[in-house]
């Protein structure tokens, strides 16, 4: 069957941002390197995910599909 993901434009535009301003470390293709990539970029997306929810007064159930 289709999936249908509710999708935020606000949060992503968030996230892009943070991005701009938290992760300027050159590319590391090391085994460490990407590892820390993966981390960073879940930090990134909770930290987005809870400035739209304080904005708009909601609860991590709004992102769950």
């Amino acid at each position: 069957g289709k999936r249908i993901m509710k999708y935020c434009a606000e949060k992503v535009l968030v996230h892009e941002l943070l991005h701009c301003k938290y992760n300027w470390v050159c590319e590391d293709k090391s085994y460490e390197g990407k590892y820390f990539d993966v981390v960073d970029h879940g930090l990134l997306e909770e930290m987005a995910k809870s400035l739209i929810m304080s904005k708009y007064d909601l609860d991590l159930k709004y992102f769950k599909n």
